[in-house]
């Protein structure tokens, strides 16, 4: 098994267990569990695999980031019917600074940081 099909497998086994939607102790139990099977993997790998993990299994196929479209400003966001929107970075900061408990699951701590804030501490 890759370390990316361990990671969703254990999301979707495990992610209800967090009933306070607590995704930080979610990714870290993940992390902890991929550094286990994957010894020779780093932990920024792992993080990284637990995050998209996460992502993955909270949209279900809903939606989706059309990726050949976006820049590093903006998002092209592709819902279930097909219809697009596009979210500005603009648009991802107001949301972010809305929501401050997110904001320190989902942003690093800086440009230049070893690993994602998400999974720090």
């Amino acid at each position: 098994m890759e370390a990316r099909d361990a990671a969703l497998v254990f999301i979707r086994r495990h992610g209800g267990e967090h009933l306070s939607h607590d995704r930080l102790a979610l990714l870290r139990r993940c992390r902890d569990h991929l550094l286990s099977l994957f010894p020779s993997l780093s932990t920024r790998n792992v993080e990284e695999l637990s995050l998209q993990a996460v992502a993955e299994s909270e949209v279900r196929g809903h939606a989706r980031f059309d990726l050949e479209q976006s820049t590093s400003h903006f998002l092209h966001v592709i819902d279930a019917d097909g219809l697009r929107t596009v979210v500005t970075i603009g648009d991802v900061l107001d949301l972010l600074n809305a929501q401050t408990e997110r904001r320190a699951l989902l942003r690093d701590r800086s440009a230049d940081a070893a690993e994602p804030a998400a999974l720090a501490g």
